[in-house]
């Protein structure tokens, strides 16, 4: 009925307000914990990103999102798995995500959201692994932050 098609979507509404808070406050968390930024060269500038491990997919996709947004100087993030898998998140297809995907982790996708692996350069136990492929193969640089 009607009403109960309206009952669920301000249910679902409601859900969605209290899970946008609760990924609003992890990535004041985040940017709290997080102290490097990396740096690739492509297409002739410089695109800053950050790095996430082992999260869960929807997580990282709210907290990316909110990042993103918070953090304008950030052009795009990464989700690293140690599993091997990778999503890639944009907010401006101008940084186009699913040529890092494709050219450097077999993989693809869309300019704003891409997914590959890593699993050709080996496996890894920590971050510290997974930025030690990026600076031999992607030539990438690490600044820590102040």
């Amino acid at each position: 009925s009607r009403l109960n098609r309206y009952i669920n979507i301000r249910y679902e509404d409601k859900n969605l307000k209290i899970n946008h808070k609760i990924f609003y406050y992890f990535t004041i968390l985040f940017e709290k914990l997080e102290t490097k930024t990396y740096y690739l060269f492509m297409d002739g500038r410089f695109l800053s990103f950050k790095i996430f491990y082992n999260l869960n997919s929807t997580i990282f996709q709210y907290l990316s999102h909110y990042y993103l947004e918070r953090n304008k100087n950030i052009d795009f993030c990464i989700s690293v798995k140690s599993s091997g898998s990778l999503s890639f998140r944009s907010k401006d297809p101008k940084n186009d995500v699913s040529l890092i995907a494709k050219t450097y982790f077999d993989g693809g996708g869309h300019a704003c959201a891409s997914g590959g692996n890593f699993k050709k350069y080996g496996l890894i136990n920590s971050i510290q692994d997974f930025e030690k492929i990026l600076i031999s193969n992607l030539k990438v640089e690490i600044k820590k932050e102040k």
